[in-house]
């Protein structure tokens, strides 16, 4: 239905283009065959041209996409326990039934108008002349044709004014003009809602006209008369809707432009002014990008070898019995060594299932699950068990056509109102409700389900795809392939092998899997790049270094489980995107406002290229963005527990509310990883501190403004106030240090005010507020800083400038970062 109204609107937004086209260009030329063709192929063009989808193919090399979610059913998630008793209120019902009954009045209408034409018809008196029917009428009605019928009254007019009449009613019978009529009143049939469809129609009987009259004023050598005769018909108005009138209202523009001298053929160029327009109504509605998966040589020869798998089935109605359930169970236990297990068992008084919630154990890290609630009695659904020859195990719960059979809203088996969802070992398949022809999917020979999208995450490749028509499919699969199917080859996805350096000895991934590991001490994460300089080749998956006394046990199967004091330098592999209000924002070349994306749990996976920034209000995000990967930490499925010890921690609350942790010797400041304090240099105020293990532990830090840290994450940066206090505690060099800072402080602010009236202002030597962004430090190569379009060397050459000739200052480039904060990356700045 969705896409019927849709079809709709665009129909009815290109009779709009070609009627404003026609209107403000072309009404007033006297090109009037050619604007026939212009406004009848607009109308054909208006409901051919949305049916047409271009599609343009970008191949892609097979890779895999991140895990958004684990592999169980989401409906648990989503059982509503409140049963709903009444139906949803259906708004398109409400909407199209009143619509129906006013386009059938005009149906009504017109078939009225026809037989009233007929009467005339049957009543007048006939001949025959040049195979046009002439019908003398002795009703008081204007001449008209319709078709190949000539209809007068002769008593109105004399035999001058009748030669008149005839010709000009013989040239729209000769030109089929009545089509022209019809296809118009059709139109206003079907669109009688949009006030341009009748402004179309009125448009296109009036260029019909001024086909005839100039027609008929090429044949007649007495234009004065035949205008005369034109205004004669005044006094008869009486009309058929669906004829050709010789009267019409529009008399008074007929009769101008018969006086209207012929337009310069160097105006044909306006019919070419739509052309755009179509073309970029196509470029945005009509076309439609699809990324195809290439095929190598190495998937083409991946084909050849299958693996041998065994499966069960098993299927559950309302009128199972808890005996047959438990049946079910003994069978996959004994067969594949499964446990299912079923609970939250509700009958009706008619002793049907109503509820039932099953699990599955497969000796995995997650369990497959479906729990189904539905008032009316539970719709069959299939158990699948699959197991191959390296004794690997899943189980699918399969609901074919369960979203079509739904009778009322009261079944919870879908995560939203829309979009039922079946997660599989390694893909999902989305189901639509809207979706009436939902396709089959099936991986690697087995079928899966029916759905309108099939989504494959990081564990597997796929290396072919194929697709089947309505035909093939069904002599393929059966009737579950009536609409069509996808079939896919996908080979599992090689885990990437990280280095583990414990107790001083090297381990790879698949060695730890299934271990636990205790560590006393702290666990540093080196990048690809750093590993690989400080390890060399062995390095090139990054590495993880247990610095500390550490015990390896026995853990969960697959799981690499580890334990440490702290974490430092470590990346998740995951950013989770937090989306202000009042805020557009473009992902991935697509448009969303917060309306749209503040429900959404939406991660940027850091694994690859990848970026925010902001422009000019926007924020634009690229990269590999994917839903409900909060759980996800790596390519790996590795646990992190990071049990911090207990001792004495620090808080420093700045005025801006901003927090800086301090604990067990780490640092931890908005925007950076947690790291070792000894490790790091700290300035005060862009001195050195050489006692700095002691700096942190004074009591009263009230003299500090700001903590930050420079770029390359081994300064610490101490910013005081103006004002210090004089208490500070007195430990080696640490006054000293202070007033040092202090007597910078003072120097003067100083204050930029640009051409737009705003004022700016460089304070605290190197730091710069501007009106609408937040206070930006000037470091030597932070921010980047562009003078009348040239880039600063060193970006405290811009503290040495003379300030009163700069009459424009702004962010050129900026981004946001950790709690919505602004980062400015460029500014720009013009001279006089």
């Amino acid at each position: 239905m969705e896409n019927f109204l849709l079809y709709l609107l665009k129909v009815n937004a290109l009779l709009t283009l070609f009627f404003l086209a026609y209107h403000f260009l072309l009404r007033k030329e006297t090109f009037f065959q050619s604007n026939r063709w212009f406004l009848l192929l607009g109308i054909a063009g208006s409901f051919i041209i949305p049916t047409l989808l271009f599609t343009s193919i970008v191949w892609i090399a097979p890779q895999p996409i991140l895990e958004y979610s684990s592999v169980i059913l989401p409906t648990n998630a989503s059982i509503v326990s409140q049963q709903i008793s009444e139906e949803k209120f259906n708004w398109s019902l409400y909407f199209s039934i009143p619509y129906l009954l006013i386009s059938s009045y005009f149906l009504l209408k017109l078939i009225l108008e026809l037989f009233s034409f007929f009467r005339i018809v049957n009543q007048g008196k006939k001949s025959i002349q040049n195979k046009i029917q002439f019908i003398e009428t002795e009703e008081n009605q204007s001449p008209f044709s319709f078709f190949n019928y000539l209809v007068f009254n002769k008593s109105n007019f004399t035999e001058e004014e009748l030669e008149y009449i005839f010709i000009h009613e013989k040239i729209h019978i000769e030109q089929q003009h009545s089509f022209d009529v019809l296809i118009t009143k059709m139109l206003c049939l079907f669109f009688w809602i949009n006030p341009i469809v009748w402004m179309y129609r009125k448009a296109i009987l009036e260029n019909l006209e001024f086909i005839a009259d100039a027609k008929t004023a090429k044949i007649t050598t007495n234009i004065y008369q035949y205008q005369k005769t034109l205004l004669k018909t005044i006094i008869n108005k009486n009309q058929l809707s669906i004829t050709n009138q010789f009267y019409q209202s529009l008399i008074k523009k007929r009769i101008v432009m018969l006086n209207t001298n012929q337009s310069s053929s160097k105006k044909l160029w306006k019919y070419s002014i739509v052309v755009p327009f179509l073309v970029a109504f196509i470029f945005f509605f009509q076309h439609e990008t699809i990324a195809q998966v290439k095929e190598t040589e190495e998937t083409i020869s991946s084909h050849s070898t299958t693996q041998s798998t065994s499966k069960i089935e098993f299927t559950i109605n309302k009128k199972t019995t808890d005996k047959e359930l438990e049946e079910i169970s003994n069978a996959l236990r004994e067969s594949y060594d499964i446990q299912l297990e079923f609970n939250k068992i509700k009958r009706n008084k008619q002793n049907e299932i109503v509820r039932i919630k099953a699990t599955a154990n497969t000796d995995k890290t997650y369990n497959s699950v479906i729990e189904i609630d539905e008032n009316e009695g539970i719709y069959p659904f299939t158990i699948i068990a699959n197991k191959n020859n390296d004794n690997e195990k899943t189980v699918n719960y399969i609901r074919p056509n369960a979203i079509n059979a739904q009778k009322t809203p009261t079944s919870t088996i879908t995560i939203n109102n829309e979009i039922n969802t079946i997660n599989y070992h390694g893909w999902k398949i989305e189901q639509n409700k809207l979706d009436k022809t939902p396709v089959l999917f099936v991986v690697n020979d087995v079928i899966q389900s029916t759905g309108s999208n099939i989504k494959f995450d990081y564990t597997v490749e796929v290396t072919n795809s194929k697709e089947l028509s309505e035909k093939d499919a069904i002599k393929k699969y059966g009737d579950v392939g009536r609409n069509g199917a996808y079939e896919f080859k996908v080979k599992k996805h090689e885990p990437i092998n990280q280095l583990y350096i414990i107790n001083d000895k090297e381990y790879l991934s698949e060695e730890l899997k299934g271990k636990k590991v205790a560590l006393d001490g702290t666990i540093i994460h080196y990048s690809n790049k750093e590993a690989q300089q400080k390890y060399g080749d062995k390095g090139k998956n990054g590495v993880l270094l247990f610095k500390g006394k550490a015990t390896i046990s026995e853990g969960k199967k697959d799981v690499i489980h580890f334990i440490s004091t702290a974490v430092t330098n470590v990346e998740p592999k995951n950013i989770k995107l937090e989306f202000e209000e009042d805020k557009t924002y473009i992902i991935n070349n697509k448009k969303y406002d917060y309306t749209t994306l503040k429900s959404k749990d939406w991660w940027l996976y850091n694994d690859g290229n990848n970026k925010i920034e902001e422009k000019n209000g926007i924020t634009y995000i690229t990269g590999d963005v994917v839903e409900n990967a909060a759980e996800w930490n790596s390519q790996e499925i590795i646990e992190v527990n990071h049990e911090v010890k207990k001792s004495e921690s620090k808080i420093i609350t700045l005025d801006n509310d901003k927090k800086i942790y301090i604990t067990n010797g780490l640092i931890k400041i908005p925007s950076f990883p947690a790291l070792e304090l000894k490790a790091l240099d700290i300035e005060l105020d862009g001195n050195k501190i050489a006692n700095k293990a002691q700096f942190f532990e004074q009591k009263n830090l009230n003299f500090i403004k700001d903590i930050t840290m420079d770029d390359d994450m081994k300064v610490v940066k101490v910013v005081t106030y103006k004002e210090v206090k004089k208490s500070v505690p007195n430990f080696d060099n640490i006054e000293k240090e202070i007033q040092i800072a202090v007597s910078k402080l003072h120097e003067k602010v100083t204050d930029i005010i640009t051409k737009n009236g705003n004022h700016s202002v460089l304070f605290d030597h190197n730091q710069l507020k501007i009106p609408g962004l937040p206070t930006i430090i000037i470091y030597q190569n932070s921010p980047e800083i562009y003078v009348n379009g040239k880039k600063l060397s060193n970006a405290q050459d811009f503290i040495k400038m003379d300030h009163s000739k700069i009459y424009f200052l702004d962010a050129l480039e900026k981004m946001t970062v950790e709690n919505g904060r602004i980062k400015v990356l460029k500014l720009d700045v013009k001279t006089r």
